[in-house]
């Protein structure tokens, strides 16, 4: 499992946790969260999300991939107006936060 900050994701049972509560994230939501945490710190664009994480041509996907994202700000984030874990990388796409595991 990935530990990023108070989220945990297991890629195997296809399961996320805040604060070790269940998520209730769909398909879509949790590929592009898994995409984002497993290499923190690394910028995706919004075409190169919706095609790895939405399974989707990049062409006229931009605002998809932005309502995706802020849906799972909503979900994952202390405070979604001011996200901590899901970075804007503003003209370019996301990016999840280089914040220490906390795995012990």
């Amino acid at each position: 499992a990935l530990r990023r900050g108070d989220v945990t994701i297991d890629l195997r049972a296809r399961e996320a946790f805040r604060q070790d509560r269940p998520l209730a994230l769909t398909r879509a939501e949790f590929r592009l969260l898994s995409l984002l945490a497993t290499q923190p710190g690394t910028v995706y664009s919004r075409s190169e999300l919706a095609r790895e994480a939405l399974r989707k041509a990049a062409d006229g996907c931009d605002r998809t991939v932005d309502a995706h994202i802020h849906t799972l700000r909503r979900k994952i984030e202390p405070d979604p107006a001011n996200p901590s874990h899901i970075k804007t990388v503003y003209g370019i796409g996301y990016a999840f936060s280089e914040q220490p595991d906390a795995s012990p």
